[in-house]
């Protein structure tokens, strides 16, 4: 191991000495790049294929520290603060290494982010470590690391090589409460001729049913309405009040968003809305 790891370093040495040139690696690099709400994940890694040999237990040996890819230290990049499987890590640049073991594997995020392999890994700049169980399945030719069940809070990310699977959740946190907060900020900001900030708020809101800001979305709407009446203000107005519950109010805002909607030059296409109308008006 430390042979080969001095040749590595050699190599790398000697690549500088004669100058950077751009030639094909062995094993490719990769990034991928997740942005989840209001989170961006990045991994940067070597891509090593199978090429016949056996690898976990052969390649990858049990109960040894390796570098979840090729060449360079794999990285995992956070811009804020996340979980991984439940628990916190800060926002920033990590190495990462597993450990594997037959029925599980220890993955390991490391302060250190710069170094080749993890031949000189040190557990004392560990920032996270979380043992996972693996999964199994087709043989994976080259290595890969994908984004999955993706939310606007939350995605799953498996590291896949061999006919082994190894997968984590990473989960940002309370991204409605940081967003309604920046949205209020941008209205208490916002020109009071310019309504664009009340109507992405309520907007938000809505869409994404943040129960909690309903009240605030509706007052929000109603300082919009106060400058000019639009059917889409009036039909937000209207489903957020649905809602909350408040059908008969709904019902009210919803007529007059259809009414101000046909009478508009061009005409709002009300359709869709009407369709939801006539669901309130049913119940």
């Amino acid at each position: 191991m430390k042979v080969f790891y001095s040749l590595a370093v050699l190599l790398v040495a000697a690549s500088f000495a004669f100058g950077q040139t751009n030639v094909p690696r062995q094993s490719q690099r990769q990034e991928v790049r997740q942005v989840i709400g209001d989170t961006t994940v990045s991994v940067n890694y070597g891509q090593p294929n199978m090429r016949g040999r056996k690898i976990w237990g052969g390649l990858v040996p049990f109960n040894e520290i390796w570098r979840a890819g090729a060449d360079e230290n794999t990285t995992f990049e956070f811009s804020r603060a996340v979980s991984i499987n439940g628990n916190e890590l800060p926002a920033g640049k990590y190495g990462f290494h597993v450990l594997p073991t037959e029925k599980e594997t220890t993955l390991i995020f490391s302060k250190d982010n710069d170094k080749w392999g993890s031949f000189t890994y040190n557990a004392e700049n560990d920032a996270l470590r979380i043992a996972v169980k693996v999964e199994t399945g087709a043989p994976a030719e080259t290595l890969s690391y994908s984004f999955s069940d993706i939310t606007v809070s939350s995605a799953k990310v498996t590291l896949a090589w061999g006919e082994v699977a190894i997968p984590l959740t990473i989960d940002i946190g309370d991204v409605h409460g940081r967003s309604v907060s920046s949205l209020r900020d941008a209205i208490s900001k916002r020109d009071p001729a310019d309504v664009r900030p009340l109507t992405q708020g309520a907007s938000y809101v809505l869409n994404f049913q943040v129960k909690t800001a309903f009240q605030e979305a509706l007052g929000w709407v109603d300082q919009a309405l106060a400058v000019r009446e639009t059917f889409q203000l009036l039909s937000t107005k209207s489903r957020l009040l649905a809602a909350d519950g408040r059908v008969d109010e709904a019902i009210s805002a919803g007529e007059r968003a259809v009414s101000i909607g046909k009478a508009s030059s061009p005409p709002a296409n009300t359709a869709d809305f009407e369709r939801f109308l006539s669901g309130l008006k049913s119940r």
